[in-house]
């Protein structure tokens, strides 16, 4: 009962990164659990956004964010256009590392990548 509480806790965690990388810091502290490594590479990511112009208090994090689909194996994302009512991404993605491995590649392989649906971009034709 006690680890179903605190992954309920971990999967409420939203907002923006900073605020949502705070607040998994103090769950993990308060759990015992060592994330500083996981969580440091999550902040530096937020850091490398912001210094590329991206304004990070914009994006909205999600602990219980998930992909419908089951090769992703780190950093997941959408974009979505708020002009859209329907709130479908117009582009979604993230890291499949496992991909290859599972396809027979004989050595571990890195992957990333993302599907745009043009259709879904502003200006484009319904």
């Amino acid at each position: 009962a006690e680890t179903q509480a605190l992954l309920a806790e971990i999967l409420a965690v939203s907002g923006d990164p900073d605020t949502a990388s705070a607040a998994l810091r103090v769950l993990a502290d308060k759990a015992s659990l060592d994330l500083a490594r996981e969580l440091d590479a999550f902040d530096e990511r937020t850091g490398f956004l912001a210094v590329r112009g991206v304004d990070v208090a914009q994006i909205a994090f999600s602990a219980g964010f998930a992909r419908n689909l089951d090769y992703y194996t780190g950093f997941i994302f959408e974009l979505h256009d708020p002009a859209r009512a329907d709130g479908k991404p117009v582009a979604g993605g993230g890291r499949y590392d496992g991909v290859l491995g599972r396809l027979g590649a004989g050595q571990p392989t890195p992957a990333v990548g993302a599907s745009l649906w043009l259709d879904r971009l502003p200006g484009a034709a319904s």
